[in-house]
């Protein structure tokens, strides 16, 4: 929780919400590298109200990006409140390092276990 939280080499995908930022959460700028598709509600739910959201630099399981309030038919990004999310550039294809954690059935049935929460 808290500010400036960084969400890196991720394979977040198979949740309700990939990642949750609520209240005055912030996510570091060198965030990103992260592969993010497959989230049964949105990739990024963002409930809170920073302004330019760091969220560049990942994959969001389509090459014309995430969906929602971005142009592309990848997993969705939902700004819920005042703040915004900047999510370009981002990847057209999986990024390399991704590493395989945080997806249904990793040591916990429950998917909504491994969602990234970011609140204050």
């Amino acid at each position: 929780t808290g500010q400036n939280q960084v969400i890196q080499d991720n394979q977040i995908v198979f949740n309700g919400y990939g990642v949750w930022v609520e209240n005055s959460g912030t996510m570091d700028p060198v965030s990103g590298q992260n592969c993010i598709q497959h989230n049964e509600q949105a990739g990024l739910r963002h409930e809170g109200a920073a302004a330019d959201l760091a969220a560049e630099n990942n994959y969001w399981g389509s090459a014309d990006g995430p969906s929602g309030v971005g142009p592309g038919s990848g997993d969705s990004i939902f700004e819920l409140s005042t703040g915004t999310v900047d999510f370009a550039p981002f990847l057209a294809e999986p990024n390399a390092v991704c590493v395989s954690i945080f997806f249904d059935d990793f040591e916990s049935g429950n998917t909504s276990a491994w969602t990234f929460v970011v609140t204050d």
